[in-house]
């Protein structure tokens, strides 16, 4: 390389604006948001987190209390972020199994 050039930080993965049927919405359910990210399990791993982690994957807009989980909106906002993250190499934690819940809760 001369003298001249400098490298360049790689530049930021594009990701495509959330769109339904042509119409940017401020919420989606479960179902479009895992359609967008390409997998359920993830979005149920980032709901997890930001439920009972600190680390705030999306921002839950309504799930009124004692709901069906199905009642669960998103903001398309927090969630095209939340595909940054991933392309960025990050991953939401593993929801951990109910007897390793049980078995943190006796320590």
């Amino acid at each position: 390389m001369s003298g001249d050039q400098r490298s360049l930080p790689p530049p930021e993965p594009e990701i495509p604006p959330l769109t339904v049927h042509g119409i940017r919405p401020a919420l989606v359910d479960k179902r479009t948001a895992a359609t967008y990210i390409g997998s359920k399990v993830l979005i149920d791993r980032m709901l997890w987190a930001t439920r009972h982690t600190d680390d705030k994957w999306l921002v839950i807009a309504i799930n009124p209390e004692g709901s069906n989980t199905a009642m669960t909106r998103i903001t398309t906002a927090s969630l095209e972020n939340a595909a940054k993250r991933l392309l960025k190499g990050e991953s939401p934690p593993v929801i951990p199994s109910p007897s390793t819940v049980r078995l943190l809760r006796k320590l």
